[in-house]
């Protein structure tokens, strides 16, 4: 995931064909980054060949900002690579927090990569 010049990488799932992930990082939006772009990208880490962008989700800081407090937001990543559809999950949710005047935004992304059973 990355805002601005920060990028946060979450542990690499080894030795599973079925990984799950639930990470989550709280950002603080300052003026000046409002229009900024979160940026979340799902990859197929791979130890002999480059790594395979699986999917991504992209959204502005704004988006949140602009809204009241507490708003919520779930995004569907896009699919770069085929996954099975109907039972793997790809998303990301943003929740938006206002604290002693400052703005924050709350990224979860939750993914879910399971084989065709």
């Amino acid at each position: 995931m990355s805002f601005g010049v920060n990028t946060f990488k979450s542990r690499v799932v080894k030795h599973s064909l079925n990984p799950e992930w639930d990470d989550k990082v709280l950002l603080l939006v300052r003026e000046r980054e409002r229009n900024y772009q979160i940026k979340v990208s799902i990859y197929d880490h791979d130890v002999l060949s480059k790594n395979r962008l699986i999917g991504y989700a992209e959204i502005t800081a704004a988006d949140f900002i602009s809204k009241k407090a507490g708003y919520e937001k779930t995004i569907k990543l896009n699919l770069t690579y085929p996954v099975p559809p109907d039972n793997s999950t790809l998303f990301v949710r943003g929740k938006f927090m206002s604290y002693h005047g400052k703005s924050f935004v709350f990224v979860s992304y939750v993914a879910m990569l399971k084989e065709r059973e």
